[in-house]
């Protein structure tokens, strides 16, 4: 997700409320004009009034929220406890207008019942320079594997998770909350947060080690049973990444399984379905580079999967979800490192559906002569399934 963000500072405010005095023909509404959000949270505004093109002018506090602007709707989300504001103008007949809209972000408390299955790490806040990495620990009162569920702002904190050990690595200002789950078991969250200092500042992004992500999955299954996943059949796994990874491990279910591989692959791994795992079936991934770095990726299985015919083996599609401004995940990884492979798309591999990953989608829709839209629908998608 790419946002504009540019610091604010009282006097820029006066000058905007001037400008917005002066075009008194059509003013920018915001609705709501004030925000209440929780760390982590995401929150839409309605715009209304202003001209034809519409844009996000100042930021005054980007560490505490963030946001972009997609068809009259500013989407924000909340990074940092604190107060901020984020102007909204645009241009009617020369004259500029803009609307400020007022964020107040607060700590989300997250208490347990007893007796409820729990989760606890080490430490549950963090903050860390650009560059820094940081290990944490995740217990659970269950006994399944641990995965990331949501990370509210990946650009800013990167988080891997291999066994019970956490990694935390700041990568630009600002903060995210990250949801870490176990199969299972209950949910928690740990906040990030790279301070603006001036070492964070003179910082540059790019000196940090690659992130392995997943370039290739599939599953395929030999039919036992007449159903893709019915008790008996044997699932057979094959997955890419990449860069070279020197240890990686694969959970179905709880249950851990080995896989064959070296490099970037393909790694090979197999199944056999005893019928009595939880619906969806979960998959997971976790791999580590020599440097240290670490990925992982998730997937799930439907209760009811399409039945394949006779004599062939059935196949789970890479891309199967609609894809577009705001979406987050291994599939959006998967989809920026295959569009930066085929040379459509030169910007990091994020696994957030932004305004860059849009226009390489756009180019690659031209490419087949399909129409320009940036979203990922079937059309597109049964393109690309075909081509990975």
């Amino acid at each position: 997700m790419k946002c504009i963000k540019v610091a604010i500072f009282a006097a820029t405010l006066l000058s905007v409320g001037a400008y917005a005095t002066e075009a008194q023909a059509s003013p920018i509404t915001l609705t709501p004009p004030h925000l209440s959000m929780y760390v982590g949270e995401t929150k839409t505004v309605q715009l209304s009034g202003g001209g034809s093109i519409s844009y996000i002018g100042t930021n005054g506090r980007p560490d505490i929220a963030g946001g972009f602007l997609k068809d009259s709707v500013l989407t924000v989300s909340a990074y940092y406890p604190g107060e901020g504001n984020i102007s909204v103008c645009s241009y009617v007949e020369s004259a500029l207008t803009c609307a400020s809209l007022n964020v107040s972000v607060l700590k989300k408390a997250e208490p347990q019942s007893a007796g409820e299955a729990k989760i606890t790490f080490s430490k549950s806040n963090v903050t860390v320079d650009i560059g820094q990495s940081l290990n944490l620990t995740v217990e659970g009162s269950r006994s399944g594997a641990y995965y990331i569920s949501t990370n509210s702002n990946p650009e800013a904190i990167y988080v891997g998770i291999s066994g019970n050990i956490i990694t935390v690595i700041g990568s630009k200002i600002g903060g995210a909350n990250v949801t870490i789950c176990q199969y299972g078991g209950a949910c928690g969250n740990i906040y990030g947060y790279v301070a603006p200092t001036e070492a964070n500042n003179k910082a540059i992004q790019s000196t940090l080690p690659p992130v392995p992500v997943l370039t290739a999955f599939y599953v395929a299954s030999n039919n036992v049973g007449g159903d893709f996943a019915s008790a008996g059949a044997t699932l057979s796994f094959k997955f890419n990444t990449s860069h070279d990874i020197s240890s990686y491990t694969m959970y179905v279910g709880d249950q851990k399984i080995s896989a064959t591989g070296t490099g970037t692959g393909p790694f090979n791994g197999t199944y056999i379905v005893t019928g009595k795992e939880a619906l969806p079936l979960s998959v997971t991934l976790e791999f580590t580079t020599s440097k240290g770095m670490t990925g992982n990726a998730a997937f799930t299985m439907g209760s009811k999967s399409a039945k394949a015919p006779a004599g062939e083996q059935g196949s789970v599609a890479k891309f199967s979800r609609n894809l577009q401004t705001g979406s987050k995940g291994a599939d959006v990884s998967s989809l920026q490192s295959y569009l930066k492979k085929v040379g459509l798309y030169d910007g990091p591999v994020t696994g957030t559906f932004g305004n860059l990953t849009e226009a390489a989608v756009k180019k690659y829709q031209t490419k087949y002569n399909l129409k320009p839209v940036g979203v990922i629908g079937p059309a597109t998608r049964e393109i690309l399934n075909k081509e990975i």
